[in-house]
């Protein structure tokens, strides 16, 4: 994104799907940014997303998660309130509890990741966001 990063701190609205991105780190200096779209990328790490305290959506689609933040991470997202982090490789529950820090979030993707075909899938996800109102595209 550029050594100046100044003028990263306007930016209000990002849309870089299908980039081939593998980090996004000069991303940390959009300070007041509110909707991201990094769907269809090569993400794997999300740590340069922490401390954006404005960001409402975030898509996070069709990239190569195998384990999202814990919650120490997501509690610096407190605008938060949509997550869509389907079509990942995120293996079980255990990798996603961390979204307990999302205390805004109201609207989440996970289907199609490994992690959809256990066994109270859609309970235990409900008991970590227990304020959704929209999950896996169903309303609550």
């Amino acid at each position: 994104m550029g050594e100046d990063h100044a003028e990263l701190s306007g930016i209000l609205h990002l849309f870089a799907e299908n980039k081939d991105l593998e980090d996004v780190g000069d991303l940390a200096h959009c300070s007041n940014i509110e909707f991201v779209c990094l769907a269809r990328n090569l993400l794997s790490s999300l740590e340069p997303l922490a401390h954006l305290a404005h960001m409402r959506l975030l898509d996070l689609s069709s990239n190569h998660l195998r384990t999202l933040p814990s919650a120490d991470f997501w509690v610096t997202l407190p605008a938060l309130q949509v997550l869509f982090v389907h079509s990942n490789k995120l293996p079980r529950v255990s990798v996603v509890g961390g979204l307990a820090g999302a205390k805004a979030l109201r609207v989440l993707t996970l289907h199609s990741n490994p992690l959809a075909s256990a066994n109270a899938y859609r309970p235990m996800m409900l008991s970590i966001c227990p304020k959704l109102l929209c999950f896996d595209g169903a309303v609550l």
